[in-house]
């Protein structure tokens, strides 16, 4: 059984030195589908937004996916990819890349999930999948053994894996064996056969016949080519763009009412003459004049676009360097360089906008022309470096008199300062003694050093003045709250019984993503207690997951 099989592609596949892009007509002779990057971090992909366009072009069924990055925070890369998007969400999922190892403040399976969720804010209704490789995410997902609630939360998106040089991909859990969407078989496609001009390519298998995959997106067959007579199969959707789901049809040459437009003007809401109302594309629509005496009312004018910005900055994407030319073309001579992140001021552009022309404000800096697609363009500019921080404090003296206090959270923070605000250094555990070296203008934060001379800012309101030499209290045990608190529930429908037995009454149910407060767990661990308003009862614990 022959699968459907096609590239995943970023602007690695697009020389710059030259002036060709990708060639998406001779992409589709080979390929059933692309999946483009969107970007990473804080930057787009230089070329997504005229791949996007040139694959739709040409007949390609489209996805996007976005390199997780944990030096960004989560909520900013998701607002990045939806904005990238606009209205044309592809006709394939959003892929979310999980595969990072940079090591930043925002790694871990936590963040993903706070990632994911953001999505499903901003781009509700479509499908998201995972991208990952099995010993990846064997080392950082959750632990199968100790957070089995953690880990089947993932199990409600699809997964495209990783596994090259094999005749089959490996699959972690919580899916199952065949529980694959897609399998990226290899990073060594020939690259000319799809119209790209880097050697290689990355290549991925549908898990199904080209057939199977058309009717999973919902993608209408293209129609025949050299008869007489076509069929217009053309969707009429739920919002105004092509991510939203289709709730039906028109027919060429039917007569339809608009009722209004997008901000963009590019899609109109209309109502059929069985009243039926949705979104289709204006270039799909051809005005037509009433007969008299009922002309149609002329149409709502298209806003003006928003005049361009005074000022311009651009920061470099290019790693290491971006050169600086007398001219808008490679054409033209290098004049000099300008470093990864560097920010720059933005003059003017050459007709097109492919080239601007920049300004480097520091002293001594140079001006010339750089390629658009590896400059981030802003409007607004660049924030100033922060002062250098001052050289630390030295460690004071111990103090005969000094205040010692006793740590009453599980788990305190200690900072840099004499706020929330201020980097955290360091934790204090429960019941941990520690002196009192200072504190700030209202008394609420104290400066502390404990018994490994870690020394930092506190909140006051965690701490009770003790003896040292005096002996804590027994310590409490510390409730395992993975259990317990906020849960979410990841089946479609589940049954709330009276007691934790399947066979026992049943009291109510709940839906998929509803939450709901969990407050015990039955002995063997295989069902929870929750409670929400007048609804007492257990739920199967497989069918919960932790909520933050």
């Amino acid at each position: 059984m022959a699968k459907a099989i096609g590239p995943d592609i970023s602007f690695y596949q697009d020389d710059n030195a030259t002036p060709e892009g990708v060639d998406f007509n001779e992409m589709k002779e080979h390929s059933d589908f692309v999946i483009l990057r969107a970007g990473q971090s804080t930057w787009l992909d230089p070329d997504f937004k005229e791949n996007w366009k040139a694959a739709k072009k040409a007949g390609l069924p489209r996805g996007s996916y976005w390199f997780y990055d944990s030096r960004t925070e989560p909520k900013r890369q998701a607002e990045l990819w939806a904005d990238a998007l606009g209205d044309d969400w592809g006709e394939l999922p959003l892929f979310a890349d999980l595969e990072e190892t940079y090591k930043g403040p925002y790694q871990g399976w936590e963040k993903w999930y706070a990632f994911l969720e953001y999505l499903k804010e901003l781009m509700p209704k479509k499908e998201i999948v995972v991208y990952t490789n099995f010993y990846y995410w064997q080392a950082h997902a959750p632990d199968p053994n100790t957070q089995p609630d953690s880990l089947a939360y993932f199990h409600q998106y699809a997964l495209w894996i990783a596994r090259y040089k094999a005749s089959e991909p490996m699959i972690p859990a919580p899916w199952g064996e065949d529980e694959w969407i897609f399998w990226q078989f290899t990073d060594h496609g020939d690259g000319t056969d799809y119209g790209v001009e880097s050697k290689n390519i990355d290549l991925n298998y549908f898990n199904g016949t080209p057939e199977e995959f058309r009717e999973r997106f919902h993608i209408s067959d293209t129609p025949p080519v050299g008869g007489d007579k076509y069929k217009v199969d053309l969707s009429l959707r739920e919002g105004p763009g092509s991510g939203y789901d289709a709730i039906g049809t028109l027919a060429q040459n039917e007569i339809i009412e608009r009722l209004e437009a997008s901000d963009d003007g590019e899609w109109f809401k209309i109502k059929r003459e069985d009243g039926v109302e949705g979104w289709i594309a204006l270039e799909y629509l051809i005005k037509q004049e009433q007969p008299e005496p009922n002309p149609d009312p002329e149409p709502d004018p298209i806003p003006d676009p928003d005049p361009e910005p005074d000022e311009q900055w651009g920061r470099v994407l290019a790693n290491p360097r971006l050169n600086v030319r007398e001219g808008a073309g490679v054409q033209y001579r290098v004049l000099g360089t300008l470093n990864h992140n560097q920010i720059v001021k933005i003059l003017k552009f050459n007709d097109d906008k492919s080239w601007a022309k920049v300004l480097d404000e520091a002293e001594g800096g140079i001006t010339g022309w750089c390629s658009i697609k590896y400059l981030l363009i802003t409007d607004t500019p660049p924030t100033p470096e922060p002062e250098p921080e001052p050289e630390p404090e030295p460690e004071p003296e111990p103090n005969p008199d000094a205040e010692w206090y006793r740590v009453t959270a599980y788990a305190l923070n200690v900072r840099k300062g004499p706020s929330t605000t201020f980097e955290i250094v360091g934790k204090l555990s429960r019941d941990e003694v520690v002196e009192k070296l200072d504190s700030n203008d209202d008394k609420k934060w104290f400066k502390i050093r404990n018994a490994n001379d870690l020394i930092g800012w506190v909140s006051k309101n965690y701490l009770e003045e003790t003896d040292p030499s005096s002996p804590g209290p027994d310590p409490e045990p510390e409730p395992d709250l993975s259990r317990l608190g906020r849960h979410q529930v990841t089946t479609n429908s589940l049954r709330v019984r009276r007691e934790p037995e399947a066979s026992d009454e049943v009291v109510g149910g709940r839906v998929l993503n509803d939450i709901r407060w969990v407050d015990a767990d039955s002995d063997d661990g295989k069902w929870k207690k929750i409670k929400k308003d007048d609804l007492v009862g257990w739920c199967a614990a497989n069918y919960l997951t932790r909520y933050p």
